[in-house]
């Protein structure tokens, strides 16, 4: 059994000069580079992309307040797959056995990124089980 929650989100951006564009259009500009608070660079890309759009704080805050309230609800363990193993996905996961807070990136080898290294586990992980 799962609950699926999506979180609205641009996903990865490509560099465009000293622009950021969107997976949608690369003319489209998403911010200026040195608007680095509306992205994330990441030191070692995720699925080939370096450049990903950032989470609101009300995201955030909305998701640890729904992850708190479901796990307590239907006695979901508030356990959270190790770093290591965040990004893996398919048979070498440890997906099947686990029971807790996974994402979709787990399941997926293409077409979503957004829940990735440039998603910030750890306040979601210490604001859950605050």
């Amino acid at each position: 059994r799962t609950i699926a929650i999506e979180i609205s989100n641009i996903g990865y951006l490509t560099k465009v000069g000293s622009h950021l564009a969107t997976v949608y259009s690369d003319k489209d500009d998403y911010c200026e580079l040195s608007e680095d608070y509306y992205y994330t660079k990441l030191d070692t890309p995720f699925r080939g992309q370096e450049y990903y759009a950032t989470f609101s704080d009300k995201q955030y805050n909305s998701l640890i307040s729904l992850l708190r309230y479901l796990t307590a609800e239907y006695n979901i363990p508030r356990a959270f797959l190790p770093e290591d193993k965040r990004y893996v996905t398919g048979t070498e996961s440890e997906l099947p056995n686990f029971k807790g807070i996974t994402s979709h990136v787990n399941y997926r080898t293409s077409g979503k990124w957004d829940i990735g290294p440039a998603f910030d586990w750890e306040r979601v992980i210490n604001g859950v089980n605050a």
